[in-house]
């Protein structure tokens, strides 16, 4: 049920950040450019938690590894939306989403969709990663 103030909240006090949609995309995608996180292979219930999976809730991270990439990033497809840092539109009204959600059909699993959302909006549906600077 987290807006998105909450997640920046969050990641300024854990003194890291909300990822920027490329970000999250490339982090998604990978360099193959693939579908869905895992590769292009349709999505079945040992993947991600969707509404074929009949979990009708959020599941903790990592309960679905056939469903991370291959760089080992759980549950980017499904589960909850996330939210990014960007803006969804030049007027800056709405913050992008991006994930799915456990409640919907897999066609929102794909790694390209994405959504919006009033920023000061939560629901059981919302959630977020962080992200934070690499160093060799």
């Amino acid at each position: 049920g987290v807006t998105w103030f909450d997640a920046k909240a969050y990641c300024d006090w854990a003194r890291v950040r909300l990822p920027s949609e490329a970000e999250w995309e490339r982090a998604a995608r990978g360099r193959e450019r693939r579908k869905y996180p895992w590769g292009n292979e349709e999505p079945d219930p040992d993947r991600a938690n969707y509404d074929q999976t009949k979990l009708s809730r959020a599941s903790p991270v990592g309960l679905f590894p056939r469903g991370c990439t291959p760089e080992g990033i759980a549950d980017l497809a499904g589960n909850v939306w996330e939210w990014v840092a960007d803006w969804y539109d030049d007027a800056k009204e709405y913050r992008v989403l991006r994930g799915g959600s456990w409640s919907l059909d897999s066609s929102f699993l794909r790694a390209s969709v994405r959504s919006r959302l009033l920023p000061g909006n939560g629901s059981v549906y919302l959630g977020f990663r962080c992200a934070r600077e690499v160093f060799p």
